[in-house]
């Protein structure tokens, strides 16, 4: 994230460009890898059928390396690098000088870790485990909400040419929060139809915020340090909603299975990114007005 966010930023701050567009291919990949999995005998899928996902996958780790060797510095860190002024230890430096940009980045990326974890991650477990639906019917619903949300990515790549990306990303907060409750309680009702449909909704707003993420968090932090700026806030994110997934089970040990429960966890990371993004639309402003 830090390494594609700091390359496609421009030079200069005021300029605005077109957002990126990150494809959820491996979304879709991961989905209906584990769907078509889902069709082998259960003794199958234990002892051997799991690892194949991950098997396949592991090239794709060389893929990634060859193209990352082959992507030059960014024009920004280029200017940097040219002026003398690249800093020795950039995760010190920001650590040091930019602790209010690293928690706003954080916040402002949690809804797209957090909130993702928890609405795909976690509701294959909670819509098998304890709304009684089959697994082919919590995947398929993952599986279509990845390719909705390649969609909803594009055309919010291209509404940030025209709206500023921190306003976009208020509304995919605040879209979220509100159908945080109706989300959850729909797929709590024990319908497949209604479960998927609660799904393929709830992740759309969430792409929203996560559409426009990597364009807001660079404008957050000099050149000199954005890289690690960008890097260290959004993996603070990510340590976080790591943890997502396991919270909100240990919500429904303790309220006997209570489904509002994950939608207030839900609400309140929303929240969260809500803060995040306000105070850094603010931030920017002052910089871009400087």
């Amino acid at each position: 994230m830090g390494a594609v966010a700091s390359y496609a930023h421009p030079t200069e701050p005021q300029v605005r460009q077109p957002a990126p567009a990150r494809f959820t291919i491996g979304n879709i990949l991961s989905s209906g890898a584990f769907l078509s999995l889902s069709f082998l005998p259960p003794e199958s899928f234990d002892a051997w059928g799991w690892r194949l996902p991950f098997i396949a996958a592991f090239p794709l780790l060389f893929v990634a390396l060859w193209i990352r060797a082959r992507v030059d510095e960014s024009p920004a860190f280029k200017q940097v690098k040219g002026e003398a002024e690249v800093r020795k230890l950039p995760a010190v430096t920001v650590i040091r000088e930019y602790p209010r940009a690293i928690f706003m980045a954080a916040a402002l990326a949690f809804i797209s870790i957090g909130s993702f974890f928890l609405v795909t991650t976690f509701a294959i477990s909670y819509g098998t485990g304890t709304v009684g639906l089959s697994s082919a019917t919590m995947l398929i619903a993952t599986l279509s909400a990845a390719i909705l949300q390649i969609v909803t990515v594009l055309v919010t790549g291209r509404l940030a040419d025209r709206i500023e990306p921190t306003r976009l990303a208020l509304i995919g907060c605040i879209a979220t929060a509100l159908l945080a409750f109706p989300a959850v309680a729909a797929l709590s009702s024990g319908s497949p139809v209604l479960a998927v449909l609660a799904i393929v909704v709830i992740v759309q707003p969430i792409a929203i915020s996560y559409a426009v993420t990597g364009v807001i968090l660079p404008r957050l932090f000099g050149a000199d340090v954005r890289y690690s700026g960008v890097a260290i806030g959004f993996n603070i994110a990510g340590l976080v909603g790591g943890f997502v997934p396991l919270i909100a089970t240990y919500l429904l040990l303790v309220s006997g299975s209570q489904w509002w429960t994950i939608a207030a966890f839900l609400l309140v990371i929303a929240l969260i990114s809500i803060i995040g993004t306000l105070a850094a639309q603010t931030t920017i402003r002052k910089r871009m007005n400087a």
